[in-house]
């Protein structure tokens, strides 16, 4: 890792991720600047922008955490209740039909919706809810069929399939619903921790190492820097000063004495 790079994954470290962590920090962080954090010159943000986006983290937050327990608080014991009553209203159907159209299974009792040859419940809720709009459909073809005290009617159908398909659908929109305002959450999250990173490192350059405003922004004052050391530089000998070595000399006196040739007299 650079230098650089280095030095950004410290200032990130200094805003934690999780949200109630942050929140405690950037309102600390706001109070430094309404102390004397904007008069030092502090420009990134403003006290009142960190408080709104406070704000904005905390409801984005509160509708994540929301959708979350819905699931379990609300969602599927729904449709645990209406596919119970979906269940109950099909062999009470079943029961008031079987006068008409005899107790064992007919083409007849596949204008109902009783499918696969049998009279059984179907086994999965997409089914039973298509069996609940057959028979509804069926009634509203042969009212003399309906038993009007049992509340085995038309109507009555429509409203037990309506109440499992909406059951159903809340369900099947959960994991897009709560994708969407995990979004929202992690943007506002972002925008949050972006700031306060903003101001903290602006914090670093403007403000003195003893200033009280670090203990107000909640935020370790940064260290003093020590001195490098200075590195002497040695200053080399020129070419001409160098020592020659002895082995050396001899060796360029002989290689003269080769070359030297004798003229005649």
């Amino acid at each position: 890792m650079s230098e650089t790079n280095s030095k950004k994954a410290k200032q990130t470290r200094v805003v934690p991720s999780p949200v109630g962590q942050l929140t405690i920090l950037s309102r600390k962080v706001a109070k430094g600047l309404e102390d004397g954090g904007t008069a030092a010159g502090i420009r990134f943000a403003t006290s009142e922008e960190i408080f709104a986006k406070i704000g904005e983290l905390t409801a984005a937050e509160s509708d994540y955490q929301g959708i979350l327990a819905s699931k379990s608080k609300n969602l599927i014991p729904a449709l645990k209740a209406a596919d119970a009553t979906g269940r109950k209203f099909i062999m009470d159907a079943k029961h008031v039909l079987s006068l008409p159209l005899g107790d064992k299974w007919n083409q007849g009792w596949a204008e109902v919706a009783f499918l696969n040859d049998n009279l059984q419940c179907p086994s999965t809720v997409v089914e039973r809810l298509a069996t609940i709009e057959g028979i509804a459909k069926y009634f509203a073809k042969y009212p003399a069929y309906e038993n009007v005290p049992q509340k085995i009617t038309a109507a009555q159908a429509t409203g037990v399939a309506k109440a499992l398909s909406d059951a159903h659908d809340a369900l099947d929109r959960y994991d897009a619903d709560r994708k969407e305002l995990r979004k929202a959450r992690e943007k506002a999250l972002t925008s949050l921790r972006k700031a306060i990173n903003g101001v903290i490192a602006e914090a670093r350059r403007r403000l003195p190492i003893d200033s009280p405003l670090w203990d107000t922004f909640g935020v370790t004052a940064p260290k003093p820097r020590a001195p490098r050391p200075r590195k002497e530089k040695v200053a080399k000998a020129p070419k001409s000063a160098r020592p020659t070595s002895p082995a050396a000399t001899t060796d360029r006196s002989a290689e003269n004495a080769e070359t030297k040739v004798e003229l005649p007299a």
